[in-house]
């Protein structure tokens, strides 16, 4: 009496077509994870601008949205008129770092002024700043940026409305018109 089964070139197929499903379900959430996580970074980034014009009209004080790009991760911070260097890097509450994986390598501001080491803004008591573009590249290996993927950020100075961009020429042509 025969029992019946499945041979070894059946299991051998079966095996290999599930290791290339797996593969591709891997790479695509690989790809999905990384929209989410620059989605996340873009979001704390337009929050981090809403807390800072909030906290001068709450406060009814001008200030200082200190960018560094120096660092790595890239750190942005608020400092008030009245604090020295010392109480600004005392008090953390108002630092923001940005994910691991990405980068600022680029502040624009409207008039032509561009940083890509340092630059700080002013906010007035009424929360009204300069109008400036962000650039956010995508760091591979803590070394390399990736600017393929790269995407800008403008806020309107008075409004602090946000728009996203991954073209060049949008920016140039909305920061020289303000």
């Amino acid at each position: 009496m025969r029992l019946r089964g499945f041979t070894l070139i059946e299991l051998m197929v079966c095996m290999i077509i599930i290791g290339l499903l797996a593969g591709t379900v891997v790479v695509s959430l690989r790809g999905l994870s990384d929209k989410v996580t620059r989605d996340d970074v873009i979001d704390q980034l337009v929050m981090m601008d809403q807390r800072v014009r909030s906290y001068a009209v709450l406060h009814r004080k001008a200030g200082q949205l200190r960018f560094d790009l120096s660092k790595v991760p890239s750190t942005i911070r608020l400092v008030t008129p009245s604090e020295n260097e010392y109480e600004a890097y005392k008090r953390d509450g108002q630092t923001w770092r940005m994910h691991q994986s990405y980068r600022l390598s680029e502040i624009r501001l409207a008039g032509g002024e561009s940083s890509h080491t340092q630059i700080a803004l002013p906010v007035s008591s009424q929360g009204i700043m300069t109008t400036y573009a962000l650039k956010i590249d995508r760091v591979i290996e803590r070394i390399e940026v990736d600017t393929s993927a790269s995407v800008w950020l403008v806020f309107a100075g008075i409004t602090g409305q946000v728009y996203q961009t991954e073209k060049q020429e949008e920016i140039d042509a909305i920061l020289s018109a303000k």
